[in-house]
């Protein structure tokens, strides 16, 4: 009977902080890092530059545009340097997920679903905000800077992502979601039990799926701690129900640093 190979799971240390211009975010990261279970497979650390007083610069639109460029070219080389079957993201602000889930679509043909636990849907553009953590989603569907969008060879669809505990949104969030028919669940709907997720992996047959979660005092305290977990083991703990039928391709975990401003949307 041949022996069955291990899948390669890449984990990622990254802890970008200049996505949304929030220091925090590299210690936060690292203490993540720290907390989390011993890897299986290659460890990776893309380096980036530590916080300082100095302010960034606003270039073509986008906070810290030409470091973000540089990590995220950096992040894409330890993913092909590996070429892994699985990926494990400890962050760092939301952007750290472009180029992981990028190469896991591509990796599995475009057939990648994509959990999306935030308060927030991240598909901004420059022209509506300056903070690039909050455009992530929208690279990843092939819209946006096209610096950033230059990282997707294949776009995800809107029928591959699903937000579960989306907030309110602002009104140019609430038109794109309504043009794509971007599924989404609220706190409400998801307190009891991942109902409304099931359904939507069932009716996609999703065989591959990727998890972004971002753990806030507001998802925590809306009742989400049946689909979240605040560790790297987030791949399964985020889908109780679901973890014999679906297997978890990638998960992007990132600390508890977030601060009013973001869940606010307000530009600082």
């Amino acid at each position: 009977m041949p022996e069955t190979v291990a899948p390669k799971t890449l984990r990622i240390h990254m802890p970008q902080w200049q996505g949304g211009n929030n220091p925090p975010y590299f210690l936060g990261a690292q203490l993540l890092a720290w907390l989390a279970p011993p890897a299986t497979g290659p460890v990776e650390t893309v380096t980036l530059a530590t916080p300082t007083s100095d302010a960034l610069l606003i270039e073509d639109g986008i906070v810290g545009r030409s470091a973000l460029l540089a990590q995220l070219d950096s992040a894409k080389k330890c993913i092909d340097r590996h070429q892994p079957d699985l990926i494990v993201v400890l962050g760092g602000d939301c952007l750290v997920d472009l180029a992981p889930f990028a190469y896991l679509n591509e990796r599995y043909d475009g057939k990648l679903a994509v959990l999306w636990i935030d308060a927030h849907p991240d598909i901004m553009t420059p022209g509506d905000f300056k903070h690039a953590h909050a455009m992530v989603l929208r690279n990843l569907l092939g819209e946006g800077d096209p610096d950033f969008v230059r990282t997707v060879n294949c776009p995800l669809q809107p029928s591959q992502v699903m937000f579960a505990g989306l907030m309110d949104t602002l009104a140019v969030e609430s038109e794109f979601i309504a043009r794509t028919g971007l599924r989404h669940a609220g706190p409400a709907e998801l307190t009891n039990d991942s109902q409304p997720v099931l359904e939507w992996l069932k009716e996609i047959d999703a065989q591959h799926v990727a998890i972004h979660f971002l753990p806030t005092s507001r998802t925590r305290q809306r009742g989400l701690k049946k689909l979240a977990s605040p560790y790297p083991t987030a791949s399964a703990a985020a889908r109780p129900s679901t973890s014999r039928r679906f297997r978890g391709q990638g998960s992007a975990v990132r600390p508890a640093t977030r601060t009013r401003a973001d869940d606010q949307r307000v530009e600082t």
